[in-house]
């Protein structure tokens, strides 16, 4: 099971490495689900 902080940075960071790939919209929504999700857990 990967961490919710980790799920953030590696889809914050995905656009990074691989600059080919287009950013969608559904990994904006994604992060917006994650980041709202993270404030309701404490951090590891």
């Amino acid at each position: 099971m990967i961490s919710v902080e980790a799920q953030i940075e590696l889809k914050e960071m995905f656009p990074v490495w691989m600059p080919d790939r287009p950013r969608r919209a559904k990994d904006a929504a994604d992060l917006a689900r994650l980041r709202a999700s993270a404030r309701g857990h404490p951090q590891r």
